[in-house]
């Protein structure tokens, strides 16, 4: 039986398709490495090469049924590209969607392809997709979740506010930004929940290079009016007292996001309505922290 597994090991190693798929995986191509793993044939591991490359489509059906065929083949069969994420290789920014998407296939078998696994599986890899950078498939990923649960407006304002990391011109990033204000705009008008789902980040939008105060004040009302708890006053503060305000980050330092927020921080602390501190992990920090808490907000590393 090992000898078995050792030579079907090395008759796959040595399938320069299997090997040009394992290069591309590294290198983030999706569609080459599919391609490749396809004409390796069915081995094992091609097949669980495969499996993770159908589910990072969103193809939960497809994926399940290429693991399981791998498994007849080899039950021992590690999934090869969660391997590379293990082994330290970081896949161009997709080891940890490939190292994530191996055990919810898992998981996904177990449990017979369950609809709660699914929903949950398809939300997990959108957020790591869309932090990788891959927003087509983090959207094909919103999108399948809103199939299996269509009244959840928590995947509405999700949808609505993904954008692409990096475009590819100008004229990609001005279609982004039209769609962007469309998308807001129609925005649902009821929402119980907020949390990770229905709050994504909106980091991303900053990137797009425009002047979007009246964007991001759309976005806020949008919340407002969907979700009224955000409208009260929750803090009631008198004259005698300074309202707390904590800020926690790791990018206390030159950096974007300190770009973005260390002058709020400045400008808060200056008032006498409020008393600022700043939760700080910074590893390296620099003049731009000596400068944040000039004002005198309190500092908490």
């Amino acid at each position: 039986m090992i000898r078995a597994a050792l030579l079907l090991h090395l008759c796959t190693a040595a399938d320069p398709y299997y090997e040009r798929g394992l290069a591309a995986a590294r290198a983030a191509d999706l569609a080459r490495a599919k391609a490749s793993f396809t004409e390796a044939g069915e081995t094992a591991s091609a097949l669980q090469a495969l499996a993770t490359l159908y589910l990072i489509d969103g193809d939960v059906a497809k994926a399940v049924a290429a693991r399981r065929k791998a498994k007849t083949i080899d039950p021992q069969a590690l999934p090869p590209l969660a391997v590379l994420f293990r082994d330290g290789d970081a896949c161009g920014g997709l080891g940890d969607v490939y190292w994530s998407g191996a055990f919810l296939l898992k998981k996904l078998d177990e449990t017979n392809v369950s609809d709660d696994v699914a929903f949950e599986g398809h939300l997990q890899l959108s957020t790591v997709l869309e932090d990788s950078g891959a927003l087509v498939e983090a959207s094909e990923h919103v999108r399948r979740a809103s199939l299996l649960k269509p009244d959840d407006a928590r995947l509405r304002f999700r949808s609505a506010l993904l954008v692409p990391a990096v475009s590819s011109s100008q004229e990609a990033v001005n279609t982004t930004y039209r769609e962007l204000e469309n998308r807001i705009a129609l925005l649902p008008e009821t929402l119980e929940t907020l949390d990770g789902i229905s709050m994504p980040g909106t980091f991303y939008i900053v990137y797009l290079g425009f002047e979007d105060a009246s964007l991001m004040t759309s976005i806020q009302r949008a919340y407002q009016r969907a979700h009224p708890p955000l409208k009260k006053q929750l803090v009631a503060t008198t004259k005698k007292e300074r309202l707390r305000i904590g800020f926690a980050g790791a990018y206390w330092k030159r950096h974007s996001v300190c770009k973005l927020l260390c002058g709020i921080v400045r400008g808060l602390a200056a008032l006498p309505d409020f008393e600022v501190v700043l939760f700080d992990a910074t590893e390296e920090s620099d003049d731009w922290l000596t400068w944040t808490l000039g004002t005198g907000a309190l500092h908490r590393p």
